[in-house]
Formats: structure tokens, sequence, C-alpha cells
């Protein structure tokens, strides 16, 4: 009788234990992918603002000041193509997508450069 008494006290010490942890708090609190990762419509709308503030500083930049960007930037795009190539090597990507990759980046970037474009725009479209 005392051997059953304390194997009920046991198993609901365990279960209040189990159901009291941080767990359970955890997963109310946990949102969906798309929920978690997508940004209000005021975060967007602030994140624009301040991406066409940039481009008005970014226009007022020296054809010099630019070039130094650029400069950097196609260090990045080199450094960039040396990392898929290692990809490459190591058999994680397929060497004819990251021709692709490699080709598809370079053009991107000789049309950001010949059109003058802030480079954090990524590809988008906008009037001086």
């Amino acid at each position: 009788m005392i051997k059953k008494g304390i194997c009920i006290i046991a198993i609901t010490l365990v279960l209040g234990t189990i159901l009291s942890t941080p767990v359970t708090t955890y997963a109310s609190e946990v949102t969906t992918n798309q929920e978690k990762g997508k940004p209000s419509d005021e975060e967007m709308k602030k994140m624009k603002e301040k991406m066409e503030a940039a481009a008005k500083k970014w226009d007022a930049l020296t054809d010099a000041q630019k070039k130094e960007v650029y400069t950097l930037m196609d260090s990045q795009q080199k450094i960039m193509n040396q990392l898929l190539d290692k990809y490459v090597e190591l058999g994680i990507m397929d060497k004819t997508e990251v021709a692709e990759m490699k080709k598809n980046m370079s053009e991107g970037f000789e049309k950001m450069k010949e059109s003058g474009q802030f480079p954090m725009q990524h590809g988008e479209k906008r009037k001086k």
C-alpha cells in the first residue's frame, strides 16, 4: 500500500515537473516561420524610407567616391567567385549552375556600375 502511494506521488511529481517546464512556455510563444520572418508594413515603410534617403546621398557622391565603392564591390565579387569555385571543388554545387550564377552576378554588377545605381538597392529600378 505504501509503495502504491509513493508511486502515485512520484508520478504526480514527474508529470507536474514536465508540464510546468520552460518547454511548454516556449512552445506557446513560438510563431510560424511566416509570422516570425515577415516584417510588418510599418517596418517595411521605414526601411523603404531609409533606402530612399541613402540613395539620395549616393547620388550626391562624386564619381571618384562611387568608384571607390565599386572597387571594393569588385573585390567582394572576386572572393564570392572563389567561394563558389570551392563549392564546386568540394562537390557541394554543380559546375554549370555556378558558372551561370557567376555570369549573372557579373552582368548585374556591370549594369549597376554603368547606371551609377546605389549598390544596396539590389536591382530595384528607381527614378533619379
